[in-house]
């Protein structure tokens, strides 16, 4: 069965996969989609473990996406395509585009690493979403939503009363279980390090990140030094999650670079 998905957009039209970050959805990107399908064939799917994808415990895996990615490429008759990402979902666009670089016409990596470089620092991120794996099937996703964006990584988010809530609200559509299986299996720290493969890409590439924060602003820039196929988006005002801070910087940023890098 293909991932659950849905499609905007001409059916002539260049075709463009978003892939949502840890705890998302496939409706995270309305807003974007929206700003989009007039000139894309927008496809926004549910990664295994979130949504209507919580699926077999077996099927979290980057290796087993990248098939799905293709395979549902393949059914729109697509000779090439491009990604969009964020966070985790931004890892998986560059393993698909590491493997199948001659199909990827573009991608936009939004607060994106490469990975891990040294086995002890993929180690410990192994021991901690193990933790947090174990948290969200013994106390449920309530009090897991409550302490995971309790982090530092989000307190741009956080300081939005509003917009938090509404995240919230989206995230508790997950299935504890499903979330757990997630977490272990597209760890970060379960990843092969994409960095090498980053320094040779020739698919352009737009780099999002929010000025707020810091350690993915740094990321963006130590990757724009190695590969001049792509270029940075500092986005001021917002954090983390720059898709959901600041939406008309960002829809505009890649809607932008999209039209620009396919020429549509």
């Amino acid at each position: 069965m293909p991932l659950a998905h849905t499609i905007v957009g001409p059916q002539d039209a260049p075709v463009v996969v978003f892939l949502h970050g840890f705890l998302g959805g496939k409706c995270d990107w309305a807003t974007t989609t929206n700003l989009l399908d007039e000139d894309f064939r927008c496809v926004s799917l549910d990664l295994p473990g979130h949504g209507e994808s919580a699926g077999d415990p077996n099927l979290c895996s980057m290796e087993y996406v990248a098939t799905k990615v293709i395979e549902l490429v393949d059914s729109l008759d697509a000779g090439s395509f491009s990604m969009v990402g964020y966070s985790m979902g931004g890892r998986i666009a560059l393993y698909v585009s590491s493997i199948y670089a001659m199909r990827v016409d573009a991608i936009v990596l939004e607060s994106t690493s490469p990975g891990l470089k040294t086995e002890s620092e993929r180690a410990a991120r192994r021991e901690q979403d193990e933790r947090w794996a174990q948290m969200v099937e013994i106390k449920g996703m309530v009090a897991f939503l409550d302490a995971w964006y309790e982090q530092p990584l989000f307190e741009s988010l956080a300081s939005r009363p509003k917009l938090i809530e509404r995240v919230k609200a989206k995230r508790l559509k997950n299935e504890p279980r499903a979330v757990a299986r997630a977490l272990r299996g597209f760890s970060v720290g379960r990843q092969t390090p994409l960095w090498d493969e980053w320094d040779g890409n020739q698919v352009p590439a737009l780099l999002v990140a929010g000025e707020l924060d810091a350690k993915y602003c740094a990321v963006a820039r130590e990757m724009e030094q190695t590969c001049s196929a792509c270029r940075v988006a500092i986005v001021p005002g917002a954090g983390h999650n720059v898709h959901e801070e600041a939406p008309n910087e960002y829809n505009s940023a890649i809607h932008t670079f999209l039209r620009e890098t396919i020429k549509v």
